[in-house]
Protein backbone atom coordinates (compact mmCIF):
# COMPACT_ATOMS: atom_id res chain seq x y z
CA UNK A 1 0.00 0.00 0.00
CA UNK A 2 1.50 3.09 -0.57
CA UNK A 3 -0.56 6.56 -0.15
CA UNK A 4 -3.71 4.07 1.10
CA UNK A 5 -4.15 2.91 -2.37
CA UNK A 6 -3.01 -0.17 -3.11
CA UNK A 7 -0.75 0.07 -6.49
CA UNK A 8 1.45 -2.96 -6.64
CA UNK A 9 0.87 -6.51 -5.28
CA UNK A 10 3.08 -9.69 -5.29
CA UNK A 11 6.58 -11.13 -4.56
CA UNK A 12 8.34 -8.56 -5.65
CA UNK A 13 6.09 -5.69 -3.72
CA UNK A 14 6.49 -7.89 -0.54
CA UNK A 15 10.08 -8.07 -1.22
CA UNK A 16 10.74 -4.48 -1.88
CA UNK A 17 8.87 -3.42 0.86
CA UNK A 18 10.78 -5.97 2.90
CA UNK A 19 14.09 -4.17 1.90
CA UNK A 20 12.22 -0.45 2.23
CA UNK A 21 11.92 -1.65 6.07
CA UNK A 22 15.38 -3.17 6.72
CA UNK A 23 16.73 0.28 5.54
CA UNK A 24 14.29 2.48 7.67
CA UNK A 25 15.39 0.42 10.75
CA UNK A 26 19.24 1.02 9.34
CA UNK A 27 18.94 4.75 8.79
CA UNK A 28 17.02 5.10 12.11
CA UNK A 29 19.73 3.39 13.94
CA UNK A 30 22.41 5.26 12.46
CA UNK A 31 20.22 8.70 13.55
CA UNK A 32 19.86 7.59 16.69
CA UNK A 33 24.00 7.27 16.98
CA UNK A 34 24.55 10.42 15.24
CA UNK A 35 22.23 12.74 17.39
CA UNK A 36 24.39 12.61 20.62
CA UNK A 37 27.52 13.41 18.34
CA UNK A 38 25.64 16.74 17.02
CA UNK A 39 24.53 17.40 20.61
CA UNK A 40 27.85 16.91 21.52
CA UNK A 41 29.20 19.41 18.72
CA UNK A 42 26.48 22.20 19.27
CA UNK A 43 27.04 22.28 23.26
CA UNK A 44 30.89 23.06 22.55
CA UNK A 45 30.03 25.71 20.76
CA UNK A 46 29.30 29.19 22.20
CA UNK A 47 25.73 30.08 22.51
CA UNK A 48 26.54 33.56 21.07
CA UNK A 49 29.41 35.42 19.05
CA UNK A 50 30.16 38.92 18.19
CA UNK A 51 29.05 40.25 15.00
CA UNK A 52 33.04 40.25 13.55
CA UNK A 53 33.51 36.32 14.89
CA UNK A 54 30.33 35.69 12.83
CA UNK A 55 31.73 37.79 9.80
CA UNK A 56 34.72 35.63 9.84
CA UNK A 57 33.27 32.65 10.16
CA UNK A 58 30.73 33.75 6.76
CA UNK A 59 33.80 34.54 4.72
CA UNK A 60 35.49 31.08 5.77
CA UNK A 61 32.51 29.27 4.30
Amino acid sequence: MIGGDRVWVGKNARAWHRELQGRHKKLGEQVDRLLPVVDAAIRGEPEKVSPSEARAFNKGM
